[in-house]
């Protein structure tokens, strides 16, 4: 019955995650607008799952902490500006979506055990799927202004940015899925160079293509970055070159798959080249800046604890007609140096206590998804997340939370067959 139970809620999940806000089309109206269905109807399924795991998740110390750091930022923008009903169910909904993102770490766990292999085939071809959906999309919206105006049509509220020609995928923003796209296309062309299958090189190359026509600068210097990082990480002291040679195959064939289209649409390569040399004078890129500056504002006029989660982004709502752009502002000016600091330490500390376990007790492909998964966290946080809100998107937070949760389950099974031991 659990494990049927468990099958369920994650095939739900990846069915919420596929549409992403294209589910904005079946609205729920809320105080504040309305609101995508599906997610709803995925934290309501949560609610009667969580008694299914209940001792393993208040047992966990990642889920503990990640749970009382975003109470206690509620805590405090109730005590500061009291109570605020837009403030108070996002910060629900972030607490529903750690929830979630532990349930489905956890039942991963249950499923692939230390298969990691077939975990990170299973988000390939998830991620693949997603892709073709939104050639789709683009297809069919190549102005995305049009699509913005069918949701309007349909009473769906939705204020996105007009992009021309950019594939903005089922997440209805380009950058956004840039991002997220880059961890499965490294899973992707790795598989590829460790099992030699076309069915994975199909994959790969779908999902390449895909994150090329986002024509996101953040997005395809994160997939850049991280691939040269785990490169880096990934040579054996006893092989360099060899090594290198095979780690750089995945930098290689992007970058023959991106030549390839460029030769077939080469007003495609003159507008991606144009988007990274012309960042000085990019409207997007100013507004960014501008971004930036407010948030320092902010910051500085509640440094210590923050605003409280969402209460942040009320105060720079009333700067500049919507949130900023630069995650690591938004951590701080939500949740204030204090709790910001201590949920970066505690995340340090587990990840470090968590390498220790996966060094000594894991399988090689459980100790590769490791690195892929840590470098890719790292460099979204310090790089990725400065141009976007990456870290509190939905569609982001929710799948890289669930990886986590995974290696959080596998860390405190080894440690316990430690002490049996």
């Amino acid at each position: 019955m659990r494990l049927h139970l468990s099958k369920a809620f994650i095939s739900l999940f990846c069915i919420i995650l596929l549409g992403g806000n294209a589910l904005r089309f079946i609205p729920i109206q809320f105080l504040f607008g309305s609101v995508n269905a599906g997610e709803i109807f995925l934290y309501v399924c949560a609610i009667f799952i969580f008694p299914l795991f209940f001792s393993r998740l208040l047992t966990s110390s990642l889920y503990i902490v990640a749970m009382l750091v975003v109470m206690a930022s509620l805590f405090i923008g109730l005590l500061k500006w009291g109570f605020e009903s837009t403030a108070v169910l996002y910060s629900i909904r972030l607490l529903m979506q750690i929830t979630v993102a532990a349930l489905i770490g956890n039942i991963l766990f249950e499923l692939f055990g230390c298969n990691a292999v077939g975990l990170a085939v299973s988000t390939s071809k998830f991620y693949f799927y997603l892709s073709v959906i939104s050639f789709v999309i683009l297809l069919a919206f190549p102005e995305s202004t049009a699509l913005w105006a069918v949701l309007g049509d349909s009473g769906v509220e939705f204020s996105g940015d007009p992009h021309s020609g950019r594939l903005v995928s089922t997440y209805f923003d380009p950058n956004f899925f840039s991002a997220i796209i880059a961890l499965p296309l490294v899973l992707a062309w790795n598989l590829y160079f460790r099992e030699r299958s076309v069915r994975i090189l199909l994959y790969a190359a779908v999902m390449t293509i895909a994150d090329l026509l986002t024509f996101s600068r953040s997005g395809l210097s994160l997939l850049i970055l991280t691939s040269i990082c785990l490169a880096l990480v990934s040579i054996p002291k006893n092989n360099l070159s060899k090594a290198l040679n095979k780690s750089f195959l995945v930098l290689f064939f992007v970058a023959l798959i991106g030549a390839l289209s460029f030769f077939l649409f080469p007003e495609l390569y003159e507008r991606l080249f144009g988007r990274f040399v012309d960042v000085g004078s990019d409207a997007s890129a100013l507004a960014r800046l501008d971004s930036f500056w407010i948030g320092m504002k902010l910051i500085a006029e509640e440094p210590i604890l923050g605003y409280g989660y969402n209460y942040g982004l009320l105060a720079s709502t009333s700067e500049r007609g919507l949130g900023l752009d630069s995650s690591f502002q938004v951590l701080i000016l939500n949740f204030g140096l204090v709790l910001s600091i201590l949920t970066v330490f505690a995340y340090v500390l587990w990840t470090i206590n968590t390498s220790r376990v996966v060094k000594i007790r894991a399988p090689i492909e459980v100790s590769i998804l490791w690195k892929q998964l840590t470098i890719y966290l790292f460099l979204s946080l310090l790089w990725a997340s400065n141009f976007n809100q990456l870290i509190f998107y939905t569609w982001w937070l929710m799948p890289v939370l669930a990886g986590m949760f995974y290696f959080d389950s596998f860390r405190r099974s080894h440690k316990n067959s430690s002490a049996m031991e």
